[in-house]
């Protein structure tokens, strides 16, 4: 039997109608049954279908995302992964960690509503991220034939702690050559390639960055910055005050906020997320 079989049977499915129809009235919450192997893949399609927008699907741990993707893979669903940071106790995770641009992308998703699963552990579930607002408030869209600017671009990702190169090769990092801009975004599989003429966007590609070819021609791109958190004066200010409240820091002086204004991060800021 070929999928497409298979999944016009489940579609037909009087049980599987039955489910979705109790769904449909909102009496939040559900527990469905009887949900085993693939099937969980063939449910969450056709739940989307029902129901369009982003659906979380929240495992106990990272043993259980493997099968996951298996059974989405079978009815041809795509994921992302909300990582956790990783760390154990008393041990930060590492300035400039791949997780750091990993989680601000899976947030960029959610944000600009590109996402439609989005897998995480309860761990990562039940971390604290900014709100919505304000990472979007972070986020930068650029569009093909749209107005550009080159140099307010490059210093923007400096501030948002990408690394200006003359190539990009590794995650992180920005180029500005002529009238080429090419960015490697911190959660990303492929780099990009803004080409414009004097302030205007002609074309907006995805490349591999090992060997510079591109890989697909694309109308809009979403930039976001290389973690969850940026540190302006403003978020540095909130630190400081929060800091004073703390029985820890009441009788001796932080020195994060002036860390912070000359640096812009330090080694365990995720714990004072978001």
């Amino acid at each position: 039997m070929s999928i497409q079989i298979l999944e016009q049977s489940i579609h037909r499915w009087q049980a599987m109608s039955g489910v979705l129809s109790r769904i449909q009235e909102h009496s939040w919450p559900y527990e469905i049954e009887g949900l085993q192997g693939g099937l969980h893949g063939f449910f969450l399609s056709e739940y989307l279908n029902a129901f369009p927008g982003t659906l979380v699907l929240v495992v106990p741990s990272e043993k259980e995302i493997e099968p996951l993707l298996a059974d989405l893979d079978l009815s041809h669903l795509d994921c992302d992964i909300l990582p956790w940071w990783g760390t154990i106790a008393y041990r930060p995770a590492p300035p400039g960690a791949a997780v750091f641009g990993q989680r601000a992308a899976r947030l960029s998703g959610l944000v600009s509503q590109t996402q439609r699963i989005l897998v995480a552990t309860q761990r990562a579930f039940l971390t604290p991220v900014p709100p919505p607002d304000y990472f979007a408030s972070l986020l930068t869209r650029l569009k093909k034939g749209a107005r550009f600017d080159p140099a307010g671009l490059a210093e923007k990702l400096a501030s948002w702690g990408y690394t200006r190169v003359p190539r990009v090769t590794v995650h992180g990092e920005f180029a500005l050559r002529g009238e080429v801009f090419d960015i490697f975004m911190s959660g990303d599989e492929l780099a990009h390639r803004i080409v414009f003429d004097f302030n205007t966007i002609e074309a907006i590609k995805s490349f591999n960055p090992g060997d510079q070819s591109s890989v697909e021609a694309l109308e809009s791109l979403v930039l976001y910055p290389a973690k969850e958190v940026i540190w302006d004066e403003k978020r540095i200010a909130r630190l400081a005050e929060n800091l004073a409240t703390l029985r820890e820091f009441t009788d001796v002086k932080s020195d994060l906020p002036e860390h912070l204004e000359l640096h812009g991060g330090f080694e365990g800021e995720e714990l004072f997320y978001p």
